[in-house]
């Protein structure tokens, strides 16, 4: 499958564990699942977008390790004020990382380890208080020799 099937209902999962499909796209357009805390598409390799996040209001964890086709992270991502975990490790081809990313007031853990061709991330993420953990090895915005991050 390329995507969900359209008659496949799920406004009442509570998890949705996808890892290693060979979907796309999760669903073509935004889709309301209330009680979404767990949405798990590691190892997606044909994976190209992330969904519309504004229907998944409860969403805690978000795990996109290892989506190397993924080129970008939707900017719907800040409507997620529950969203604690986000892994995009390994997302070799993601570019860039939506300013909106500064309004999850919840997340603690940020991984972008081996997100090769991500250059910098957006200023918001520093002032985000609720952030415990950011792993940033195998990027490109840790700059060697001057020992900061890039931020714009």
């Amino acid at each position: 499958m390329q995507s969900l099937p359209a008659d496949f209902d799920i406004r009442r999962l509570v998890a949705l564990d996808m890892r290693c499909s060979n979907l796309k796209r999760v669903w073509k357009d935004k889709e309301c699942i209330p009680n979404l805390k767990i949405l798990n598409l590691n190892h997606s390799h044909s994976l190209l977008e992330t969904p519309n996040f504004s229907g998944l209001p409860s969403l805690e964890k978000l795990m996109l390790k290892d989506c190397i086709k993924l080129v970008e992270v939707d900017e719907s991502i800040g409507e997620l004020k529950m969203l604690t975990f986000l892994n995009l490790k390994d997302c070799k081809s993601l570019g860039k990382l939506p300013r909106t990313i500064g309004s999850l007031i919840s997340l603690e853990e940020l991984i972008l380890s081996g997100c090769s061709t991500l250059e910098n991330v957006p200023k918001e993420l520093h002032d985000m208080k609720s952030l415990k953990v950011l792993n940033l090895d195998g990027t490109s915005i840790y700059q060697q020799g001057c020992g900061c991050l890039i931020f714009y």
